[in-house]
């Protein structure tokens, strides 16, 4: 094994942009194949290997990197019948290091820590924020968690994907913030949503809202992506899906539970966004919910 080996599982839109960076910096990309092949193909056209599963990528690679949609896949991923431990060395002698991207649960990322731990594994929380644009051009916010002696060697990788490392201490240290960043973002897309709906039924204009925010204190980038889904037609703005919005609000909450606190205004709006996932709108970018306030 070489330190330019690196394998990554999780090949959606942000894994495919990850992948492209870090072939662009000159690392032997592994890829672990999954049904939906289309960012997978594109990196294999560009000189990534794919292999069969994990046990071959840690014969190849001393780091993994995770580009899963939540704690749950990497779990499963990680230690299903087809996981990590095949390939393993129990009481620690691997150095191997997994790189965890998800917007996880903090309580979970502490027990695959220690999982991985048992099986000779390192482990960072590295969560990200930004879109897959940015991940095609190595511009992703990395917060970068677990300890100290790890983190070094996690930070040269992630630095080929990423414009700003905000370290943390502390394994799900990172898994925390993150949540805190969206539980604060989808909680303003929730409100921003509400009050177009009031918008259209007061007969103002989105046009004249949005003219009044830009010139004052609330006006914002995440404002501004809302209308120009709705008002100027980009479907691209926050490509970020509903059910995923409402995964990590339910992380969110738990945590806040598991601590003694209660939300109230998070509360509401996660129920906003579980009804929306469980009527089947789950797939739906996030703009969406504006329909929903409608």
């Amino acid at each position: 094994m070489t330190d330019n080996k690196i394998g990554l599982i999780g090949i959606g839109k942000m894994g495919y942009g990850i992948g492209l960076s870090l072939i662009n910096r000159g690392c032997e990309l592994y890829v672990l194949g999954n049904k939906n092949r289309e960012g997978i193909d594109k990196l294999l056209a560009i000189k990534a290997k794919e292999i069969d599963n994990i046990s071959q990528m840690i014969a190849e690679c001393k780091t993994i990197i995770l580009s899963l949609p939540s704690s749950a896949e990497v779990d499963d991923v990680l230690f299903g019948l087809k996981g990590i431990e095949e390939g393993g060395n129990e009481g620690g002698n691997y150095d191997g290091l997994i790189i965890d991207t998800a917007t996880g649960d903090p309580t979970l990322s502490r027990m695959i820590l220690e999982k991985l731990s048992f099986l000779g594994f390192k482990y960072v929380d590295a969560p990200v924020t930004r879109g897959p644009k940015e991940a095609t051009e190595g511009r992703l916010n990395t917060i970068l968690g677990g300890e100290d002696s790890t983190k070094t060697k996690a930070n040269e990788i992630v630095s080929m994907y990423s414009e700003f490392i905000i370290p943390k201490q502390g394994t799900g240290s990172a898994h925390k913030l993150k949540l805190l960043n969206n539980a604060l973002s989808i909680s303003v897309v929730a409100i921003s949503a509400e009050i177009f709906a009031a918008a259209d039924k007061l007969n103002i204009g989105l046009e004249s809202l949005r003219n009044l925010v830009k010139h004052g204190g609330v006006n914002n980038g995440l404002l501004q992506s809302l209308f120009k889904w709705g008002l100027d037609g980009n479907k691209e703005s926050l490509d970020f899906s509903i059910s995923n919005a409402e995964k990590d609000l339910r992380y969110f909450e738990r945590l806040c539970i598991e601590d003694g606190y209660e939300t109230f205004i998070v509360k509401s709006v996660h129920q906003l966004f579980k009804e929306s996932t469980d009527a089947g709108l789950g797939k739906l970018t996030l703009p969406n919910i504006i329909n929903v306030a409608r």
